[in-house]
């Protein structure tokens, strides 16, 4: 009956440690997905044909120094969003009747951008604030970005797009 009771004390002695492996391997995904990267799921045409509708989209929420051109992930009233950066804070961004954009006095050249900015009666000249970004969607005929929301507060950037995931029309 001893041999028994070791035996059977024996073939369970791993379950305490298997159970700390688990343990530890859903506190570090836990950390990864809230504080080093974030995923979403692009729910608009606004960064086409960069980025479609329904990719998954990987960001990075460490590096808070976005560059011009950067695609960021961005939040505001509760949308999640992507977009690129066009200027950063403390910049002179305008945008003319016929879609120029120019940051600072420079006329911006957008290569990647295959639909025009300009927009029927549309036109904006803004300073932006010490933690403002100006971010415009790829796809300017749709995009919801700063041209309408207005500039982008740095708090409301959720991060640094790392990955996009082609989930369809590959």
């Amino acid at each position: 009956m001893k041999e028994k009771i070791i035996s059977f004390l024996k073939k369970y002695d791993e379950i305490p440690r298997i159970l700390l492996k688990v343990l530890a391997f859903v506190l570090l995904i836990y950390i990864t997905f809230s504080f080093i990267i974030g995923v979403t799921v692009m729910s608009s045409e606004d960064m086409q044909p960069n980025v479609k509708l329904r990719d998954v989209v990987v960001y990075s929420r460490i590096d808070t120094d976005y560059a011009v051109r950067t695609a960021v992930v961005y939040e505001v009233n509760g949308n999640t969003l992507v977009g690129r950066v066009v200027a950063l804070p403390g910049s002179h961004v305008t945008i003319d009747e016929n879609g120029n954009v120019t940051v600072d006095s420079i006329l911006i050249q957008e290569n990647d951008i295959y639909l025009p900015t300009a927009q029927e009666g549309y036109s904006t000249d803004i300073t932006l604030g010490a933690d403002e970004y100006f971010i415009l969607a790829d796809n300017r005929q749709v995009g919801v970005d700063s041209r309408y929301i207005g500039p982008v507060h740095s708090g409301d950037i959720k991060g640094e797009s790392l990955i996009v995931i082609r989930r369809y029309g590959i």
